[in-house]
């Protein structure tokens, strides 16, 4: 299958890889788009100025580069294993990218957007939206209304990003 993954500062390349397998508590995903986000354009102009190093494992799940790139997509499922109820082939979701240790005392009282080990789809995960077929955890597939397509659902996580930073700075008299 065709995908776009980073192999190195500067260096981003289309090329065919094997698709990933179902696992479990996961669905496969096809169709849909990505956006291009400014921390993509930062990973390949400049990778040193982000938070990982992406030339060692990540320490929430081992990934490293070569990357499959695009943490902001939405997509078509196309397969959902046993355990998955939620989620239903043929549903278009749109993907939270975020993953986070969920035991840290910052992922206890918070959102985790702060923990130590957070780790991103696109960035630092075995799969990112620019790949022809690609496999996200059930638990973070939105699944969209059917007036809502895939277009649209590639945008809902960074108006999600950009909403919330205006709720975390806005007066509460401008959120009402």
């Amino acid at each position: 299958m065709q995908s776009v993954r980073i192999h190195a500062k500067g260096d981003v390349r289309v090329e065919v890889i094997d698709p990933p397998s179902l696992e479990p508590g996961a669905v496969l995903l096809g169709d849909g788009y990505t956006g291009i986000c400014g921390s993509d354009l930062h990973i390949y102009f400049a990778p040193e100025a982000m938070a990982w190093d992406f030339t060692r494992p990540a320490e929430l799940n081992g990934a490293m580069w070569l990357q499959v790139m695009g943490h902001e997509f939405s997509g078509r499922v196309l397969a959902v294993a046993d355990d998955v109820v939620d989620v239903a082939v043929g549903d278009n979701v749109a993907i939270f990218p975020v993953h986070t240790c969920g035991k840290c005392s910052i992922c206890r009282v918070s959102d985790g957007h702060s923990c130590r080990v957070l780790a991103m789809d696109g960035l630092q995960r075995r799969t990112g939206g620019m790949a022809e077929v690609k496999i996200v955890e059930a638990a973070n597939c939105f699944v969209l209304p059917e007036t809502v397509d895939l277009k649209l659902g590639a945008l809902v996580e960074p108006m999600a990003v950009a909403w919330r930073g205006v709720a975390l700075s806005a007066p509460e008299w401008a959120l009402s």
